[in-house]
């Protein structure tokens, strides 16, 4: 993983409360050219999920959010995300950052320790919302399925 993805995740994580709230942070990570770019879902402030409405940025490669640093791992809610919209669904936490992959059946373990450290310091961009596509989500682990 290059220090750019590596330093959006960082912000991402940070925006997200350092693991240490009972509410996710998300968003798409989008190619830009050589550069990642982080695009946030709009916060919600909902129990351990998050959720956004509209389009899926057309360079999008995988979309990321924060856990309570106890769940390092992909719910299964994350996992049927990822079939759903074939993206890896990236879990971000304080010692592990973990991802269910589109088609593999175990949790693909991305980084772990301090993979925080030396990151450059690289921004997350706040995204506007659009009611013209479904809503996705996030659900929080262990949460009832709609």
């Amino acid at each position: 993983m290059d220090t750019g993805t590596i330093a959006v995740l960082a912000d991402l994580f940070e925006k997200g409360g350092s693991g240490r709230l009972p509410m996710e942070r998300a968003a798409f990570l989008v190619r830009d050219g050589e550069r990642c770019r982080c695009l946030l879902w709009p916060f919600t402030g909902q129990f351990q999920q998050t959720s956004y409405v509209g389009a899926v940025p057309a360079a999008a490669f995988a979309v990321a959010h924060t856990h309570p640093n106890g769940m390092p791992n992909p719910s299964v809610a994350d996992r049927a995300l990822a079939r759903r919209l074939e993206l890896p669904v990236v879990v971000v936490t304080a010692r592990r950052v973990s991802a269910a992959i589109p088609g593999e059946k175990r949790t693909r373990v991305l980084l772990t320790g301090t993979w925080r450290k030396g990151a450059p310091d690289l921004a997350c961009e706040e995204m506007g919302e659009s009611a013209t596509a479904p809503a996705l989500s996030a659900p929080r682990p262990g949460a009832p399925r709609n």
